[in-house]
């Protein structure tokens, strides 16, 4: 089984390839950091994420897509229009990597979305079937990602799936 991880270089990902690894998985790996390929022999250097992106090349032979890489939430965000950056990546990114990965063959892709698409309080666990109600510009662009990603999936050959962690902070 061949793996394409986006966003490898990062805590979920390189963990995650660790994984992989150890129990026989053939692990490609795209980052931004050309000097941390994180022990990868299969490694793509990626600029932008966005409606351009060529994911062609990390692509090829892939039986499954786990895309981590995302622009996420920081304390320090700088940008003019923060939720038109989001969606940039988050979402025209997201569905570009979708569209190129059906079209290598590709059977299964793993989105990581966010547990903030439900809202940022629950008096009870969240669960799957709850309603979403995300408020902010990160979980507003994963959740659109996502009705974008099933609507396309629906069209297609290509299993989707949708993993909504809670913010990850430690092993």
């Amino acid at each position: 089984m061949r793996c394409l991880i986006t966003g490898v270089n990062g805590f979920i990902g390189r963990h995650l390839a660790r994984e992989l690894l150890s129990n026989g998985y053939e692990v490609i790996g795209t980052g931004r950091d050309a000097e941390n390929k994180n022990n990868l022999d299969h490694y793509s250097l990626m600029g932008s994420i966005d409606a351009n992106t060529d994911w062609a090349p990390a692509l090829k032979n892939v039986n499954a897509v786990v895309h981590l890489a995302a622009r996420a939430h920081g304390v320090r965000d700088k940008a003019k229009e923060p939720h038109e950056e989001f969606r940039q990546v988050n979402v025209e990114g997201t569905l570009r990597l979708a569209r190129q990965a059906e079209q290598a063959g590709v059977r299964r892709f793993l989105f990581i979305s966010s547990i903030g698409v439900h809202g940022n309080t629950s008096q009870e666990p969240f669960r799957v079937d709850d309603v979403v109600s995300p408020s902010e510009a990160y979980a507003i662009s994963k959740w659109e990602a996502e009705k974008k990603l099933f609507e396309f999936c629906k069209k297609n050959t290509m299993e989707i799936v949708v993993i909504r962690p809670p913010l990850v902070y430690g092993a």
